[in-house]
């Protein structure tokens, strides 16, 4: 009897969340610091501006003016046609576009250079066309 009367009147020890706020805070900080995100793919366009990365000429100069045709080194073709044509393209090349052209438009032209085998395309804007 005694010894109930002893445990009821010793009040129940609580537990203190301190400790284990800080455990969660350090885990978090840990997995946001060794967490690798994934790498969105991107576009990369190198610069025809003279003192570039490669500082050589293109091998092939592409220079869209409108969205119909495009010039393959001075020669002009029917875009559709030369997007159906299966051909090769150097692997270093240049992509040049007037103001005017679309992103899209301009991303289409690179992927199909791309698929055509140029590894390293440069790009700039069409000569005449003032910024």
């Amino acid at each position: 009897m005694f010894h109930k009367r002893l445990a009821a009147t010793k009040p129940a020890r609580r537990i203190s969340l301190t400790p284990l706020i800080d455990v969660v805070f350090i885990l978090l900080v840990f997995f946001m610091l060794e967490t690798t995100f994934r790498q969105e793919g991107g576009v990369e366009l190198l610069s025809s501006q003279p003192g570039s990365a490669s500082g050589g000429a293109a091998a092939s100069v592409f220079e869209l003016f409108d969205e119909q045709t495009i010039w393959v080194d001075g020669a002009r073709r029917p875009y559709a046609e030369w997007l159906e044509a299966p051909g090769t393209a150097d692997p270093d090349a240049e992509l040049r576009s007037a103001p005017d052209i679309s992103v899209q438009h301009v991303l289409r032209t690179l992927d199909a250079l791309r698929s055509q085998g140029a590894a390293r395309v440069r790009f700039g804007k069409v000569q005449g066309f003032s910024s």
